[in-house]
């Protein structure tokens, strides 16, 4: 496995430098950078990271962490389809009922 050195640890945000050697899964002993490593490696996933370094497997406490990481790593990937649909529908029948008014206004 790849371990980023201290260069390719200036590329992360402030915040994820801190404590990169201490365990995020106490259960399995990952520490932080080896799930920061996993998912720049290309793991967009919680079940993709889990399967790879085997943090959130025990009691799931890390969960909510590793689930952080990604988002801040993987920013854009995080919308699902469901999502944007969601969003394009809330539109879409916003639109429909300012057309219906405009059209039931004459």
């Amino acid at each position: 496995m790849y371990f980023m050195t201290k260069e390719s640890s200036k590329e992360l945000p402030r915040e994820l430098t801190r404590n990169l050697d201490k365990n995020l899964c106490v259960c399995y002993d990952v520490t932080k950078q080896e799930v920061i490593d996993t998912i720049k490696q290309g793991a967009k996933t919680l079940e993709e990271v889990s399967n790879l370094t085997y943090a959130c497997q025990g009691s799931g406490c890390c969960v909510r962490q590793v689930e952080r990481l990604i988002e801040i790593l993987h920013p854009a990937e995080n919308v699902s389809d469901e999502d944007v649909s969601a969003e394009d529908a809330d539109i879409k029948s916003t639109d429909k009922t300012e057309i219906t008014t405009e059209n039931t206004s004459s």
